[in-house]
């Protein structure tokens, strides 16, 4: 099936706060649309660039297991939730002109640029054929931050209620960290990908339990024929990920928890299976797969290494609900 000329539809909230601008998720199709996101893959959210941010993110892990929070993050979640546009505004732009700050009183190139450091370094390079103006980095760094903080953060937490709900893969997964990782103090890149159970549970909570139930809403530019159907113009569609990955045509058992049904299969979440879709498809697909999954991993790796878990009050892992 063919959905010819998608463009992204944006939210009445991103609307609102971000009327002048243009999100990749949202922008139409098009030379801006592209060339965003020829950023996003090849330069921002690039393996190589994820794997340079491995130390930033074993830090935010451990910081996050001793409970501090990031002042900025907080902010920045309650302003989203209350709509105050304004505000979410003025503090993107606070910490915009911090990073421009910094820069200017930085003698070379830092070890510790972030993603926010490169948006500015190609808005002043010029390298590509548009020009990157502030209110594209502050949409893109919203999108960034509200798509990629509660999209990771669900897909730890059903990953966790799926093993304490299922204990006998909890074991198999803690067992595999536990060896991977003994004796030593720091997780490296090359050790995690040798988690290759770990990496099927991911799949499997991702199957049952997508970040975006719904795909984002995608809007047809082009009268066209589907099955029979004529599809107007500016028909607005939804991709439904959450029943699909539930499909019993696709898959065997599919409301149980089975990370072993990816052993010696080549389904995987990067759009070309459409059985499974937790991060979309084609040219809309998510340009933060790498960059999400590689956090989720790190940190269901450490919460599987460091700590025993089990259910409270003598729960039994039957007695828990997960709707």
């Amino acid at each position: 099936m063919v959905w010819p000329s998608q463009t992204g539809r944006r939210s009445s909230c991103l609307r609102s706060s971000f009327t002048t601008r243009s999100d990749l998720g949202s922008s139409k199709y098009g030379e801006y649309w592209r060339q965003m996101r020829k950023l996003f893959i090849l330069e921002l959210l690039s393996s190589k660039k994820v794997h340079s941010f491995n130390a930033l993110m074993e830090e935010e892990v451990f910081a996050a297991v001793v409970g501090r929070r990031c002042k900025d993050q907080e902010s920045i979640t309650r302003l989203a939730k209350e709509t105050i546009h304004k505000k979410i505004d003025n503090l993107l732009e606070d910490i915009v002109r911090e990073h421009e700050d910094d820069r200017l009183n930085s003698t070379g190139q830092s070890s510790e640029e972030d993603i926010l450091d490169l948006f500015l370094h190609f808005k002043d390079e010029g390298e590509f054929q548009f020009v990157i103006t502030r209110d594209n980095i502050k949409a893109n760094v919203f999108e960034l931050f509200t798509a990629g903080t509660d999209t990771s953060a669900t897909v730890i937490e059903w990953a966790m209620a799926e093993l304490m709900k299922n204990p006998t893969v909890m074991k198999k997964a803690q067992s595999e960290v536990r060896q991977a990782f003994e004796g030593k103090e720091n997780f490296t890149d090359s050790d995690i990908r040798k988690l290759n159970y770990l990496n099927m549970v991911i799949k499997e909570s991702l199957r049952l339990h997508p970040p975006l139930p719904l795909l984002g809403a995608r809007s047809c530019r082009e009268k066209c024929t589907i099955d029979g159907y004529d599809i107007p113009v500016n028909t607005v569609a939804l991709v439904n990920a959450w029943s699909i990955g539930r499909d019993p045509k696709y898959w065997h058992n599919p409301e149980s928890f089975e990370p072993e049904r990816f052993s010696n299969s080549s389904v995987h979440y990067t759009g070309n299976h459409y059985e499974y879709l937790p991060f979309g498809a084609g040219r809309r697909i998510c340009p933060g797969i790498t960059f999400g999954v590689a956090t989720v991993e790190l940190v269901l790796a450490k919460l599987l290494y460091h700590f025993d878990w089990k259910l409270p009050d003598g729960i039994s892992p039957e007695e828990l609900d997960m709707t």
